[in-house]
């Protein structure tokens, strides 16, 4: 064959800058529909698939309920109802609270109750009163221990304990041996001994007692448990029974104290009421206070002393008014003459008259004389007399308004003085009557709790009978149950098979959930993101000579394997319909996944359709494709791209489908560098120009990094996953290093799939290999 050197070279696009995008991303919005999707028939399948284990553990559950309900004791239940009720007492025809309260019906209370029922206290005076030391029920000292389970297998091993099956050097080493034997015993006395059984024995009657109180009734509800009927209902009522005297024993006690209390108090109290009486009337006579109607004497004469003073300020004040004014007309030439005392004054209004009466007089005598006359001088003598007397008058009521006003002062200042008096005696009765009100509180306060009290004790001494009434009564007694309450028998059972079968669903779907390889398309596609193109059956008897699936291929073209293999190669022309692939490389994540297989399968397949095809062993490290071909690994690429041999002497022809193929050759320590040299880009692009498809069989990628410097020089990249068994970890991180790596990745195949086992997976129309298309293929 020609150099490829010298080779005509179609023109390759480079491959373009490739941005890496996480695997679990590339499958995007297909992964994210397909998680969304709550699948009917796969949860089927889950289930088919683990029906034995589900099975297994239905009945492994229910065998158990059925064991457990066998050994369970049944035991009874006593039910007996209690309603408290608040006392209501009427005495001497009046409500009067009881010295000893009844009980509020309420939440609290209620509880409470509830509480005292489930005391310590009543259960020691039921285990005493039915004498339950003596009863083989409630004492393990009476009654043989009973065997377990534990115990009964321990017998059957003819052991009685379980340390026994160890030797005695390994139970000293593992700390089971103790120095019990050593240990010095504890001497209990005889009290201690009886102290301790009343404790157990409350402890175990406390546990078959079960008491609840209504929330929103006054209704307590007693149940008791036991193995014997008849114990249960006896124990019930006794419970009701000691409650009920406990609430009259208390009730009697309470009553009596409250008896004795209040006799105590009422002596007190009496010796009390006397003693503030006659503090009250000593310190009365002391202070003198006489009380006239609402009010004392000096109290009465202050009052009226005051009046008159009010009284007298008035006048004062007139007075001073009149004697201002005449002061100020006393200082006018005429102007007393218009005071209003003068005015008022009925001799000086006479006076004026009679000197209205001269002055008329001599006005006519001057008309008939003069003035020389003696009429005219008499009339005026008299005019002048008249004037002077009333000048003496004006004057008298002048220096009467001041004797007036000086006499009302000294009339106020004696009232002012004498209220003052009155106001300190009255202040000196307001203390003593503060004292005396405080001393008549006190003695009125006696006497009322003297009263009250009193009268307490005549109504308890009086109607002590009708207190002692207990705040509840039993309105239902337990009879004796005839049939067990416990165990519930189909109960338990049915119990234990839905729980045994959700154990098992659950198991089932952890099943699946921790199973790490590939079962189907779909979670290929979920996991990675990358389309699956294609899924190859596993062949039986694969080992066998002739058996081989690339030898299905020539040998058995119809098969369903062949088919795949088809359904391969299709797949990868319509990848890219304009430019089909020319270059695949077909690798896997990890050794065995049958990539060589499925590489020589599709170079074979392409060649029996009539395409030139050559097949690539670029496993340099591990190659197997001799191995396959049963040829010797002679000579091969290596050869060539170290220019020891020319290509069209380590290119051979596989006789059974005239597919070309290239061998390994001899192994190389530096095979990454020997493939990403110059040389094999060059001899790819010349054999892409000569052949219609080349196969490169590429070592895992998880192992050696030779695939990624691949990647980028060929078409196509075919990523392997073995069905169930690739761990998908490990196939998303060889794909995220594939993409990477700038590789074009054509999809995932799935290799060795078992077809029974796929279509309990997934049913029969996953695959178009699945069973209900077994009439199409002639296998092997």
């Amino acid at each position: 064959m020609a150099n490829p050197g010298k080779v005509a070279r179609m023109s390759r696009q480079e491959p373009e800058e490739v941005t890496f995008v996480p695997v679990e991303e590339i499958g995007g919005p297909v992964a994210t529909a397909s998680k969304r999707e709550f699948d009917l028939g796969q949860f089927f399948a889950i289930l088919l698939r683990n029906k034995m284990l589900i099975i297994g553990i239905i009945v492994i559950g229910t065998l158990l309920a059925i064991f457990m309900v066998q050994r369970m004791t049944p035991l009874y239940s006593a039910n007996a109802s209690l309603v408290l009720q608040r006392q209501q007492i009427n005495l001497g025809g009046r409500s009067a609270e009881s010295v000893v309260q009844g009980l509020t019906p309420d939440f609290f209370t209620n509880e409470t109750e509830a509480e005292i029922i489930r005391s310590r206290s009543l259960a020691l005076q039921v285990v005493e009163q039915l004498d339950l030391s003596s009863n083989p029920l409630f004492n393990p000292l009476l009654s043989e221990p009973e065997v377990g389970l534990i115990g009964s297998i321990g017998n059957a091993l003819g052991i009685s304990s379980f340390k026994e099956i160890f030797p005695e050097s390994w139970r000293t080493s593992l700390g089971l041996e103790g120095d019990e034997d050593s240990a010095a015993p504890v001497v209990l006395t005889a009290v201690q001994k009886q102290q301790i059984l009343r404790e157990f024995l409350v402890d175990v009657f406390l546990a078959g007692l079960t008491v609840e109180a209504g929330g929103t009734s006054l209704v307590i509800d007693l149940s008791y448990m036991s193995e014997d009927p008849e114990m249960a209902a006896l124990a019930v009522n006794t419970v009701a029974d000691i409650y009920i005297l406990g609430q009259l024993n208390a009730k009697y006690e309470a009553t009596e104290r409250a008896n004795r209390w209040l006799a105590d108090r009422v002596g007190e109290l009496r010796l009390r009421v006397e003693g503030s009486s006659r503090n009250l009337e000593s310190f009365r006579r002391r202070a003198g206070l006489v009380n006239i109607g609402d009010t004392t004497l000096y109290a009465q004469q202050l009052a009226e002393l005051n009046s008159q003073l009010i009284a007298s300020r008035t006048v004062l004040a007139e007075a001073e008014a009149r004697y201002n004014q005449v002061q100020r007309l006393l200082e006018t030439p005429g102007g007393l003459d218009s005071a209003a005392a003068v005015l008022e004054s009925p001799l000086i209004q006479r006076l004026r008259e009679q000197e209205s009466e001269l002055t008329r007089n001599i006005a006519e005598l001057e008309t008939q004389y003069r003035d020389a006359h003696p009429k005219m001088m008499l009339a005026r003598s008299e005019l002048e007399d008249l004037q002077k007397k009333i000048n003496q008058e004006v004057n008298k009521v002048a220096i009467n308004l001041g004797n007036e006003l000086e006499i009302t002062e000294i009339r106020q200042e004696k009232l002012e003085a004498e209220i003052d008096r009155l106001q300190g005696r009255v202040s000196e009765q307001n203390q003593a009557e503060v004292k005396l009100n405080e001393l008549s509180s006190v003695a009125q306060a006696d006497r009322e709790l003297y009263e009250t009290v009193l009268a307490r004790f005549k109504q308890v001494d009086t109607q002590q009978q009708q207190l002692i009434e207990p705040d509840a009564r039993v309105i239902s007694y337990a009879s004796t149950p005839t049939a067990p309450s416990r165990p519930r028998k189909s109960l338990i059972i049915g119990a234990g098979f839905i729980l045994s079968g959700l154990i098992g669903f659950l198991l089932a779907f952890v099943r699946e959930q921790l199973e790490s390889g590939f079962r189907s398309v779909d979670q290929v596609e979920e996991a990675t993101g990358v389309p699956a193109i294609s899924m190859l059956p596993r062949v039986a008897g694969a080992n066998k000579p002739g058996k081989a699936p690339y030898d299905l291929v020539i040998d058995r073209p119809t098969s369903s394997y062949s088919e795949a293999v088809r359904t391969l190669r299709t797949a990868l022309l319509l990848s890219d319909v304009d430019r089909p692939p020319r270059t695949i490389s077909i690798t896997s994540s990890v050794p065995g996944e049958g990539k060589t297989t499925a590489s020589l399968s599709l170079a074979r397949a392409a060649a029996k359709s009539g395409q030139k095809v050559l097949i690539i062993d670029c496993d340099l490290r591990k190659p197997s494709l001799q191995e396959a071909l049963q040829v010797p690994n002679s000579q091969g690429i290596v050869d060539y791209l170290s220019h020891e041999k020319e290509l069209e002497d380590v290119i051979e022809i596989d006789f059974k489908s005239e597919a070309h193929y290239i061998l390994a050759g001899p192994s190389v320590t530096n095979a990454t560098d020997v493939l990403a040299s110059n040389l094999m880009s060059e001899l790819l692009e010349a054999l892409a120009d000569t052949y219609d498809l080349v196969v490169l069989d590429t070592p895992p990628v998880l192992a050696v990094s030779d695939t990624l410097v691949l990647g980028r020089q060929v078409d196509k990249t075919v990523f392997i996953i073995e069905w169930n068994r690739t761990r998908r970890a490990a196939a998303a991180e060889a794909l995220k290093q594939i993409v990477a790596s700038g590789a074009d990745v054509a999809g995932v195949v799935l290799t060795q799939v078992d077809i029974k086992k796929f279509e309990r997976y997934y049913g029969s129309g996953s695959s178009h290999y699945s069973g209900q298309y077994k009439n199409y293929y002639s296998e092997a």
